[in-house]
């Protein structure tokens, strides 16, 4: 696109005055020089008031400078990758969102699965697999932290996060917080919620609760990064922002390898950040994982279960 350049416009010419005012003027002249005042020695200040006023008016303060083309940020770069189901099938027309704490970007996989998200802010990021439901089949929330250094956003960088599992959920269970209930969430899942345990935020009505055991080996390594070395056992639940009052007592399967007595440490991925936060307290008993001392449950998410 061609520059716009202001352009320079000629001075008026000096008009022609009679001459009487002429003679007026070098009077006046003298009569100031004999008084011993110079023109050139206490020149008149100008007025402020005119000044601001000519400013205000728009007046004409000579040419815009040219500063030249806006500087080149570079190519974009991004986070790409595949989602699969829990047996390896691709999953396709499934959203993606990566947010830092001022903006969200998103793509949606296609048939072979794959996601390429663009961002160009060197920060801290947040993916996001959203909670969905494709065809007949509910798949849980994916989060996991992620990080754009300088220099990766300078050079466009295509950061490549391999496979990002998503697990199907089980099947719903309606929660009413007025009720006491024991909610089967299927595959030996159990959440055990009291009638004087409130959630927040409040429900209007009910809500739908849904989980699913998730094996070790499908947790993205980003999110392993947040914590201390690998979990024997991890829940994938949703709703993420459902959060109760005081921690609820559950049931997991305990996955083979676990010793009657395990003392276990119960971690949360923040829904915010996607770091792990210590959470609860656990213990194995035969072949399940129970709370300890009520420090169950306390919000759903991802947790993840750690050896003390």
């Amino acid at each position: 696109m061609p520059r716009a350049h202001a352009m320079m416009c000629p001075m008026n010419p000096t008009p022609h005055y009679p001459t009487q005012i002429l003679i007026l003027c070098s009077l006046t002249l003298l009569l100031a020089g004999a008084a011993g005042c110079s023109d050139d020695d206490n020149p008149p200040k100008p007025d402020a008031r005119v000044t601001d006023a000519a400013a205000d008016a728009g007046a004409d303060t000579g040419p815009t400078p040219d500063t030249g083309p806006l500087p080149d940020t570079g190519p974009p770069s991004s986070f790409c990758g595949v989602l699969k189901d829990v047996a390896g099938a691709p999953l396709a027309s499934a959203d993606v969102i990566v947010c830092n704490d001022t903006e969200c970007h998103t793509d949606t996989s296609g048939s072979t699965g794959t996601f390429c998200v663009e961002v160009n802010v060197p920060t801290d990021y947040m993916f996001h697999a959203t909670e969905q439901k494709l065809g007949s089949k509910h798949y849980s929330d994916v989060t996991f932290p992620l990080v754009l250094t300088a220099a990766e956003a300078a050079a466009g960088t295509k950061k490549d996060l391999g496979t990002v599992v998503v697990p199907e959920l089980g099947a719903a269970v309606t929660l009413d917080e007025k009720i006491a209930k024991t909610l089967d969430l299927g595959g030996g899942i159990k959440l055990v919620v009291p009638a004087n345990v409130a959630v927040k935020p409040p429900l209007a009505s009910t809500i739908e609760v849904a989980a699913a055991a998730v094996a070790v080996a499908d947790i993205h390594p980003q999110l392993l990064a947040s914590g201390t070395g690998a979990p024997v056992a991890a829940l994938a639940s949703v709703p993420l922002e459902l959060t109760f009052t005081s921690p609820i007592a559950f049931e997991l399967p305990a996955p083979a390898g676990l010793t009657d007595g395990t003392a276990l440490t119960i971690f949360r991925s923040n829904e915010k950040t996607g770091k792990l936060e210590s959470h609860g307290e656990a213990t194995v008993s035969g072949s399940t994982i129970k709370e300890v001392g009520g420090k169950g449950i306390a919000a759903l998410g991802w947790l993840l279960f750690y050896k003390k």
